[in-house]
This record gives structure tokens, sequence and C-alpha cells, in this order.
């Protein structure tokens, strides 16, 4: 009997172990700075001066309120990770949902002033709060979230309508005031009547029905009952012998988008919290996306997706410019790697000729800036090397630690030996053939010492992309507005030989 019992049991406890259930870990004793960039942060946003509750430095163990979640799989969050940030014990977020209003409050509740200052001065309790400064690049930041609570359904349109924020304060892109926002809205709400839109909340995203403790604010103001799109019911029906895989909570949303507009290089103060109201019971939590907060990238200049060929007698020009037109100027900080070494296989230079060293600073703009990579006549290029250039650019002067990342690949290798087959004839030196411009864009203008009888471009796997007879013409025109961007070699079968030369085209 005692065998069958534990052949039972070890079922159970494989059944329990297959179940898509969220599970969560505290955060308490973590630095809220480390926490908040190791977790939440992604690209393109750079973050400081964080806290929670108001205190900087490590997380409180009287606030157990804060920690990251793991989804294991369970579909209906559709995130796989994160930060949890709830009114009670982080762990009351963790599946099966077993209870139908869970609550594990904490001891020293912390009362927000920011959500006492919107109208929430009565009955709030538990609040935990993230705070931090952060500025972007560009125009924009986002992140994702789910709101759950143990308050669905059955204080749907009541009093206990526990709140949660996003509050984002900053310089308003249209008039440069300073404003304070909140970016925790219903898409698709924003009109006259809601300049801002609507806010998610228990009484606006639900399950469209009334629930059954309605009474305690009847009637209801700013109530609504058709957002159910952005909701899950996950409702456990008391005393039910079946838990629901998943999440504790009752309810939760779909996966939302907190989005706002903002000016880059302009420090912004983020403002997340969830408090209960009227009660400390029936916890409710926001799931925040890992590594979600995000501002679009900002690309400095030119990233290359295949790798270019330098040979050995031709320099190469390298166009550097910004794509970000709201900025002037870049200040770039380069550094080599790869096999070649600087000094002794190449040489990269400015405009004017100047040597650029290894981790030393440039400045672009945004007007392409023509940088040459040069390699040295006594390079022992028999055996190809790379090259690889690593950008690091800070666009905001007053924030040099925002940098974004760029990099470029390069193959130094001896000289080509004429494509194809030259049927005998000499070639000429590449400097004999003049292709202007280079850079080119649409058209270039081949000037060559002889009467051309036919030219073709390679690329730089040395296949023939381009063919014309020239009718014995010594300059010709030809449009490579076709080819794609990369690095080319022009050759030209002339009456004394061939004579080729290498083509930037952008």
């Amino acid at each position: 009997m005692k065998k069958a019992l534990s052949i039972v049991a070890v079922m159970a406890l494989a059944l329990g172990a297959a179940a898509q259930n969220v599970t969560t870990t505290v955060a308490t004793g973590q630095n809220i700075g480390t926490f908040i960039n190791n977790e939440f942060v992604g690209s393109g946003v750079y973050v400081f001066n964080a806290k929670f509750n108001g205190l900087a430095g490590n997380i409180r163990a009287q606030w157990p309120q804060v920690g990251t979640f793991q989804a294991n799989g369970y579909g209906t969050l559709a995130m796989d990770n994160g930060i949890v940030l709830t009114t009670g014990n982080v762990s009351v977020a963790e599946g099966p949902n077993n209870d139908g209003g869970m609550s594990l409050g904490v001891m020293n509740m912390y009362q927000d002033p920011e959500i006492s200052s919107r109208g929430y001065n009565i009955g709030t309790s538990a609040c935990a709060t993230i705070d931090f400064d952060f500025v972007c690049l560009s125009n924009s930041v986002a992140f994702t979230y789910c709101f759950g609570s143990e308050e669905y359904n059955e204080y749907v349109y009541s009093t206990y309508n526990d709140v949660f924020m996003f509050l984002l304060t900053g310089p308003d892109p249209a008039t440069g005031e300073v404003v304070t926002r909140n970016i925790a809205m219903i898409p698709g709400t924003v009109d006259s009547t809601h300049p801002e839109g609507i806010p998610v909340a228990i009484n606006t995203v639900n399950n469209g029905g009334t629930g059954s403790n309605y009474m305690y604010n009847f009637p209801c103001t700013g109530c609504y009952n058709s957002y159910t799109t952005y909701f899950n019911d996950n409702e456990y029906t008391w005393g039910a012998s079946t838990p629901i895989d998943g999440v504790q909570y009752d309810g939760l949303t779909t996966k939302l988008t907190a989005s706002g507009s903002i000016v880059p290089c302009q420090q912004y103060h983020m403002h997340i919290t969830v408090c209960n109201v009227s009660d400390n019971s029936f916890d409710s939590g926001v799931f925040l996306e890992g590594h979600s907060l995000t501002s679009p990238e900002v690309q400095i200049g030119l990233s290359r997706s295949t790798t270019d060929t330098v040979r050995h007698s031709t320099p190469l020009t390298v166009p550097l410019s910004m794509s970000a037109t709201q900025f002037d100027q870049a200040t770039v900080k380069v550094r080599f790697g790869g096999e070649a070494i600087s000094g002794i296989d190449y040489f990269f230079l400015a405009e004017d000729g100047t040597v650029i060293n290894n981790a030393e600073s440039i400045t672009v703009t945004n007007a392409p800036t023509y940088f040459t990579i040069q390699p040295l006549a006594n390079a022992n290029l028999s055996t190809p090397k790379t090259l690889d250039l690593y950008f690091a650019s800070s666009l905001c002067p007053e924030f040099p630690d925002l940098l974004i990342y760029d990099t470029m690949h390069f193959i130094l290798a001896e000289d080509i030996q004429s494509p194809g087959d030259n049927d005998g004839i000499d070639v000429v030196s590449e400097t004999h053939l003049s292709v202007y411009p280079n850079p080119a864009t649409n058209r270039i203008t081949l000037t060559a010492p002889d009467a051309v009888q036919y030219v073709s471009i390679f690329d730089v796997d040395g296949r023939e992309v381009y063919s014309v007879a020239a009718a014995g013409t010594t300059s010709l025109s030809i449009d490579v507005s076709r080819l794609p961007k990369g690095v080319y070699t022009v050759q030209a079968n002339t009456a004394a030989g061939i004579c080729s030369n290498q083509i930037v085209i952008r």
C-alpha cells in the first residue's frame, strides 16, 4: 500500500513540474539601480538614479514586493521573464490559481505620494514603486507589461479598484514645458474627451460584466465594459478542487505597450507604481517584460553586412556619416581589432591625411566624412588579414555614458590578379584609371590613359557584375545606381593594356 501511495505521489509531482506556472524570485537585498538595468533596460536607453519606494541603494527586506518572474511556458502572459511589482509579497503572483482572493500583505506599507496627489489620497496602501531617470537618443520610449489582480472579477465596478500608473515626467516635445503623463493607457482611447487616453485599471479593462460587489461604488464613474479584448479571464471558483495553471491572479490584461514621446538627449523621469485601494486585501501586480524598456536605435554611420576587401596597393575610402538627422554631430571613439596591425599593415587616415590612432576620438557630422584605410607598402598580406573598426559614439554631450556602437569588418589582401581572361594583355597600374566621383551613388565617369575598348565591374569576390563596350573613347560615363552598396573594382581594357581602380558605391 505504501508503494502504491509513493507511485501516486511521484505522478503528482511529475504533473506539477509539467504545469506552466509562473515562478518568482524576490529582489530584496539587491541594488535597485543594478536590478533595473539588468532586468528591465533594453537598447537605446540610459538609466540612472533608480529608487524603490523612494530609497536608493539596496532594496529593503521589509518590502518583498519586487522581484523577477519566469513564465515557464505560460503563454497567456506572452512574456518569458522580467520584473514583477506587487501590492503584497511577489510570491502571490505565482501559479497555479488555487484561491479566489489571495493576499500576503507587507508589515511596513508604503504610501506613494504621487498616487495621493492624483485623487487616491484616501484608502491607498501597500504601494510598490520604482523610480528612475533616463535619457534616450530617439524621440520615443516604450516598454511592455501586463496587469493582474485578485480583485477580478468580484470587485469590477467597485471602490476596490487597485491602481497602477506609469508616470512619465519631462519636457513636452511640442511645447518644451515639463509635464507628467500616465502612459499606462488603453490602446486607441485618445480623443477630445480623453486627450491622454483611458487608464488601464480593474474598472476599465475587465470581462465586461459587473462584479458581485459592484454596489460598493454605485453608480460607477470612470467604468467601462467595452475593452474586453485586452482582458484574460483567469477566475478561480471558490472551493474548486482543480487549480488553474499560470498565475494566481483571477484576471490579467493582455500584453500591452506603454509608450511616450520624448526629446532626444533630454532627462526624463519614470515613476512605476501599483497600490491597493480601499483595503489591504486581494493583491494586485504588474509584470514588466524583461529588457523591454527601449528607444528606437540610432545608427551613427555605415554598418556593413558583408566583408569588404582592401587591396594592398589601393587605399579604401570609408564614408562615415550620421543617419540620425536630429543630431548635428557625434564624438566617435575608434578602436581597431582583427589580425591586421595599425602602423605595420595599414594606417587609418582622416581626410587631411593625418593618422588616426587606436582609441582616438573623431568628429562625425550629417555630411559624409571620408576616412581612408591605407595598406602599407611593406605589409605582408600574402595571407589575408582581418581588420575590424569598432565605433563607440556619443551624441549627447551632457550624457557621455549614453553610447551607441557600430562595427565595420574588412579584409586586407594582396592585389587582384586582373579578373577573368586578359588574353595576354599587360596590366597597367590602377592609378592610370581615374574614377569620379568616388564614393558614388548614381553615375561614375572613367578616364583612361588610352582608348577604352571594354569596361567590366567586379565585386569583392571577383564576380563580374557589369560590362559594356566602350567604342574606343578615353572617357566614359557609367550608370551604377542599380549596383548594391559596397566596394567594387572597375577594369578597363585599353589598347595599352588593362587598368583598374576601386570604387565605393553608397
